[in-house]
């Protein structure tokens, strides 16, 4: 929650910066809180044993596990959509995509089906990787690969939470 007396602060600052650059933009936006390294650390290391385990791809592993968390990329209300060839040799390029993760629908247009644009890993809050990590471990689990128990999970996250806290009240000691 932003304070008045910090809004009016954000509003007199970009009101001079206008003043000084009148061509520069700005983009004001709600700050999202994002994974934490150890998750993500834990994420990728997780995500290697498995891509062994089953003989694929650690991209294969990452865009699989990405579609069972099916966080879908947005634009103006719309869900971002492509046609992708209705053939297997897509389908395996799809999978092994590192700049982009696509899930497909059961829709068809012609010889093409549609695929959701998913976000990747990095543009996920906190509680959206928490939830990809919670996937992926379920996944090891089902293959016999050994895990971090879900208490030292929350003791990571419980850490990285009060990291997290301590650094903002470094930056902001007022709270505001």
């Amino acid at each position: 929650m932003i304070m008045v007396g910090k809004y009016i602060e954000v509003v007199q600052f970009l009101t001079e910066q206008n003043t000084k650059n009148p061509s520069q933009i700005w983009e004001v936006k709600e700050h999202k809180e994002k994974r934490s390294l150890s998750q993500n650390s834990y994420y990728w290391k997780l995500i290697t044993e498995v891509a062994r385990k089953v003989k694929k791809s650690v991209n294969y592993i990452h865009n699989k596990e990405l579609r069972e968390a099916r966080y879908a990329k947005w634009m103006n209300g719309e869900l971002i959509t492509a046609l992708i060839p209705d053939t297997e040799e897509a389908e395996k390029t799809v999978m092994e995509e590192t700049n982009y993760h696509l899930c497909p629908t059961n829709q068809r247009e012609g010889d093409k089906r549609i695929y959701v644009l998913l976000r990747g890993s990095s543009e996920l809050n906190t509680t959206e990787f928490s939830h990809l990590l919670d996937l992926l471990i379920q996944d090891a689990q089902a293959l016999g690969i050994e895990t971090i128990t879900p208490t030292e999970l929350a003791k990571i996250r419980e850490m990285e939470k009060e990291n997290a806290h301590k650094d903002k009240m470094l930056s902001d000691p007022e709270g505001s």
